[in-house]
């Protein structure tokens, strides 16, 4: 399953591997595909992943959009 989500602040390849580091630690999280351009994150995810988690982390990290 894949689901998006908008960020924001993320401008380099450093808060794009802070981002695949802190979500990849999510049960069921298995792949991060964060987009600079379009300030936008795509994630693979079995179907029972707490999106909640995902958003709380987003958020904690200054990232959500």
């Amino acid at each position: 399953m894949r689901t998006s989500f908008k960020v924001k602040n993320v401008s380099c390849g450093a808060c794009v591997s802070d981002i695949n580091t802190k979500l990849l630690q999510v049960n069921g999280v298995y792949g991060v595909f964060a987009n600079i351009a379009t300030q936008s994150l795509e994630i693979d995810h079995t179907d029972d992943t707490d999106l909640k988690r995902i958003e709380e982390i987003l958020e904690e990290s200054n990232y959500k959009g």
